[in-house]
């Protein structure tokens, strides 16, 4: 877990890797695509839920009340998750990465605050 602006170089350089990885791939005539997946945050306070969670604004209000958070979980800072998802989107989409798909994790994941059982 790092702070939005060390996210967004990491960031600029992968895909700036990225984009050259791809016009060396097309000018060899070869075919290509890249998977990325948004980050699921945990979930503080996750042994008091017994199911899973639909109404995402409601747990991703927990998620962003900090004082929901045991100490030791501060160090994760899943309240940025959602908005570094953004980072990563907008980033790839005004990049010229041409042939890339985005994985959804988050939207699914987030509603089990169950431990998935």
């Amino acid at each position: 877990p790092v702070n939005d602006e060390i996210y967004e170089a990491g960031w600029n350089q992968t895909i700036s890797t990225l984009e050259e990885y791809e016009r060396n791939l097309t000018k060899l005539g070869l075919p290509n695509i890249f998977f990325f997946r948004t980050t699921v945050p945990g979930h503080p306070q996750c042994e008091t839920y017994t199911a899973p969670v639909n109404n995402i604004s409601q747990i991703e209000a927990v998620i962003a009340n900090r004082s929901s958070y045991q100490a030791h979980m501060m160090k994760f800072r899943w309240w940025q998750f959602k908005a570094q998802n953004g980072i990563m989107e907008y980033l790839l989409a005004a990049s010229t990465l041409r042939n890339y798909h985005i994985m959804d994790g988050y939207d699914i994941n987030i509603r089990r605050p169950d431990r998935h059982r």
